[in-house]
C-alpha cells in the first residue's frame, strides 16, 4: 500500500486534514454547516479491522426529520453513525440517501431499518445491486464480515433525473447523473446551507476508481461546476470550499489517463504496456495508487479501443 501523502496547500486544508485525523481516531461527526453533520472514512481499503468505515458518511437535520447521505461499509458503522444522530436530536431518520451501489457506502443501511425511514437513491441504484450484491456480500465475508454486517434493505424511492425532499424548513435538491463513476452516481444538495454532497463522483487525496465511464465522468464534473455551493463533500478526503479546489486532481489524473492512453493505442500499444506505462508519474499525488490505478488504466483502455 503507498502511504505517501498528498501535497496539501493551505493552512485552511491542514486544519481539515487534523479533524479528518480525529474523527479516524473514534467515530464522531463533525458539523461542518448549520445542521450538516459529516463522519470521515479512513484512506484504507475494506477490512474486518475497520469494519468497511471507508467512506464519508453524514447526515442532515430539518425542522422535523433526518436525512442520512450514505451509511458506510457493514452494519456496526452504520449503527455508529445512527447513535450519534440519536445524541444530537430526536427527531426520526426519514430518508436514507444512497449515493451509489459501492459497498463501502451502503452496507450499513440495515442499521435504519424501520417502518418510518424510505431508502433513495438512482434509477439504476437496485439493479446494480441486483447484479452485484453476492460478489459484495461474498467479499466481504472472506475478509471476516458476517452476514448481519451486510444485510441490505428495499430501496423505495427512485431518483429518475431530480427529485426534491423537505425535512422540515429545509429542502434537498437530488439529482441523478448520467454514467460516471457508476452508473448510479447521484448528488444531494443542501440548498438551505448550499453543501453538496458527491458522493464518488469526487475523490480526495485517495485515488479515484473508475467504474463507469471515464469520459461521462469527465462531463459529469463540468455539470458540477455550474452549482453554486459553499462547501464540496467528497465521497472520500477533505471537504472543499471551492469545484476548482475540489476538481483540480481528479481532472488532472483522469485527463492524464484518457490522452496517455489514446496516444499508446495510436502507437498500437497493448494493455500490459498501458498498465506498466500510463499515468505512472500521478503516484505521488494520490494514497491507495498501486491498489486501484492499474485497474483504472484497465478500464480506461478497453472503453478508448473501440472509439
Amino acid at each position: 500500500m503507498n502511504l505517501q501523502m498528498p501535497k496539501l496547500a493551505d493552512v485552511g486544508i491542514l486544519c481539515l486534514a487534523l479533524i479528518y485525523q480525529y474523527a479516524q481516531a473514534q467515530f464522531a461527526v463533525q458539523e461542518i454547516a448549520d445542521g450538516v453533520y459529516l463522519h470521515y472514512g479512513v484512506h484504507e481499503q475494506i477490512s474486518i479491522h475497520n469494519r468497511g468505515d471507508i467512506s464519508n458518511i453524514g447526515f442532515i437535520v430539518g425542522d422535523e426529520f433526518v436525512a442520512v447521505i450514505d451509511t458506510g461499509g457493514s452494519r456496526g458503522v452504520g449503527e455508529s453513525l445512527r447513535r450519534e444522530i440519536e445524541n444530537i436530536t430526536n427527531l426520526p431518520v426519514r430518508y436514507v440517501i444512497l449515493t451509489h451501489a459501492h459497498p463501502d457506502h451502503i452496507f450499513g443501511v440495515s442499521a435504519f431499518d424501520s417502518a418510518m425511514t424510505e431508502i433513495v437513491g438512482h434509477k439504476n441504484l437496485n439493479n446494480s445491486l441486483i447484479q452485484r450484491g453476492e460478489f459484495y456480500r461474498d467479499r466481504f465475508i472472506n475478509e471476516g464480515f458476517s452476514e448481519r454486517d451486510l444485510e441490505l434493505l428495499p430501496q423505495k424511492i427512485i431518483v429518475e433525473s431530480e427529485l426534491k425532499l423537505d425535512l422540515g424548513n429545509r429542502q434537498l435538491n437530488l439529482i441523478a447523473v448520467k454514467t460516471s463513476h457508476t452508473d448510479n452516481d447521484l448528488l444531494v444538495l443542501d440548498e438551505s446551507t448550499k453543501t453538496i454532497w458527491t458522493g464518488d463522483l469526487l475523490f480526495r487525496q485517495r485515488v479515484p476508481v473508475i467504474d463507469g465511464d471515464v469520459l461521462g465522468w469527465l462531463k459529469s464534473m463540468e455539470m458540477l461546476s455550474v452549482y453554486d455551493v459553499n462547501l464540496i463533500v467528497p465521497g472520500h478526503g477533505l471537504v472543499a470550499t471551492s469545484w476548482t479546489e475540489a476538481l483540480a486532481d481528479q481532472k488532472r489524473y483522469l485527463e492524464k489517463l484518457i490522452s496517455e492512453v489514446r496516444e499508446l493505442l495510436s502507437a498500437q500499444g497493448s494493455i500490459q504496456q498501458a498498465v506498466k506505462t500510463i499515468a505512472k508519474d500521478e503516484r505521488d499525488y494520490w494514497l491507495l495508487f498501486d491498489d486501484h490505478h492499474g485497474q483504472n488504466v484497465s478500464r480506461v483502455y478497453t472503453q478508448l479501443e473501440w472509439e
